[in-house]
C-alpha cells in the first residue's frame, strides 16, 4: 500500500525539471515573438516609405505631363504653369507652380492658383505643401533634340534657355548619405507645354 502512495504524485526533482523546460520553452517564444513583431514593424514602415515615394512620384508625373515650363532663374528649381490634382477643390485648378528642396531640406511644391477672371485684389501668398522630408537636392535636366540650322547638339542641360520647351524632363531626387530610400530618376515628356513664359 504505501508503493501505490508513492506512484501517485511527482517528485520534487520531477516539479523542478518541468519547470526548467516550460520556462525555455517560454523564454523561446518571447523572443520569438519579439522578433515577429519587430520584423513586422520594419516591413509595414518600408511599405509605408514605398507608398509616400510611389504617390509622390505619380503626383509629378502628372503635374508635368500637362504644364508649361517657366525659367525660375535659379539652379534645383523647377517653375511650371499647370493643373492642380483634383482633390484641391477649388474655383481653379490652374495655377503657378514651383518645386525645389528648401533650406530645411524638404521637397517642396508651392502653388498660386490662377483664377479665371481679372481679379482686383492682390494675389494670395503661395500655399506650400512638404512632399518629402529629409532630401539631400533635386537635381534638374531638360532634354533638347539637336537643331542642325544652329550647330546645336542634342542632349541634357540644366538650363533652361531658349523660347522653345524641352522634350523631356528629368528629375533626380538625392537623399543624404547613409540613407536607405532611393527614389529612381523621374522623366517625363510633356504633353502640353505652351511656349516659355
Amino acid at each position: 500500500m504505501a508503493d501505490s502512495r508513492r506512484e501517485a504524485g511527482f517528485t520534487l526533482l520531477e516539479m523542478v525539471v518541468a519547470l526548467a523546460v516550460l520556462g525555455l520553452l517560454l523564454a523561446g517564444l518571447t523572443q520569438g515573438s519579439r522578433f515577429g513583431t519587430l520584423a513586422w514593424r520594419h516591413q509595414a514602415d518600408a511599405i509605408a516609405e514605398h507608398d509616400q515615394l510611389d504617390a509622390i512620384d505619380r503626383t509629378l508625373r502628372q503635374l508635368l505631363t500637362h504644364s508649361a515650363l517657366r525659367d525660375s532663374g535659379e539652379s534645383g528649381k523647377l517653375a511650371f504653369t499647370g493643373e492642380l490634382p483634383i482633390a484641391v477643390a477649388l474655383a481653379t485648378r490652374r495655377a503657378d507652380m514651383e518645386l525645389e528642396v528648401d533650406s530645411k531640406h524638404r521637397l517642396v511644391l508651392r502653388w498660386v492658383s490662377q483664377p479665371h477672371e481679372l481679379s482686383l485684389v492682390p494675389r494670395p501668398d503661395p500655399t506650400e505643401t512638404v512632399l518629402i522630408r529629409d532630401v539631400d537636392r533635386l537635381d534638374i535636366a531638360y532634354w533638347r533634340d539637336a537643331d542642325a540650322s544652329k550647330g546645336e547638339l542634342g542632349g541634357w542641360s540644366d538650363d533652361l534657355v531658349g523660347a522653345t520647351q524641352p522634350r523631356l524632363i528629368k528629375l533626380t531626387l538625392s537623399f543624404p548619405a547613409g540613407d536607405r530610400r532611393h527614389w529612381p530618376a523621374i522623366i517625363v515628356a510633356p504633353s502640353a507645354l505652351g511656349p516659355q513664359g
